[in-house]
């Protein structure tokens, strides 16, 4: 019997896309925001278990090829189990566009944005790097609260954001603000 590169037969790695299929076809019956969030799930169990599998000196699995091929991983912490996507920072370049054009602001450009913000994880706390990797999930919560919001509580907040992006010695503080009420209001 041959064995794959996961250690076990070609029968196996059917079974296991199989199983996978099965799941992707359940998340498309969920809104995004909880689909955002079953991404993010897998998204992060995959590539540990791939840094495990790796650092154990297996070979790299041909599923996360494709999968690194279409979002890599741009860091990952093994005494966190926090996984950085490349989708995280496209999806906190967003999110800046979107806050900041409430205060009708222009944001920095997103490739110097990353790059300070990749930075500044060399110092963050745990709770602001996982965070900056839930980014997307950010995005999509903060666009919901901000769709159902209405006219005049929509322009209480641009007034408000206008103030904070003003006086704020940094204004991913200002996003990070927002998606944090959003994912509050939205819950609550």
């Amino acid at each position: 019997m041959r064995v794959d590169a996961y250690g076990g037969t070609r029968l196996g790695a059917v079974r296991h896309l199989r199983t996978l299929g099965g799941g992707i076809s359940q998340i498309g019956s969920l809104d995004p925001i909880n689909r955002c969030q079953r991404r993010l799930q897998a998204l992060t169990a995959t590539y540990i278990i791939e840094q495990r599998r790796q650092s154990d000196g297996a070979e790299p699995s041909p599923i996360m090829a494709v999968v690194g091929r279409y979002n890599p991983l741009v860091r990952y912490w093994a005494s966190t189990g926090i996984v950085l996507v490349a989708d995280a920072l496209t999806a906190r370049a967003a999110q800046h566009r979107l806050v900041l054009g409430l205060a009708r602001r222009e944001p920095e450009e997103p490739h110097a944005l990353a790059r300070r913000l990749l930075d500044a994880t060399a110092s963050a706390s745990r709770v602001e790097i996982a965070e900056l990797a839930a980014s997307e999930f950010r995005l999509l919560t903060t666009r919901a609260w901000l769709r159902d919001m209405g006219g005049a509580a929509l322009e209480r907040l641009r007034e408000e954001v206008t103030r904070a992006a003003a006086s704020a010695l940094d204004v991913d503080i200002v996003v990070q603000q927002m998606g944090y009420r959003a994912a509050l209001s939205l819950a609550g």
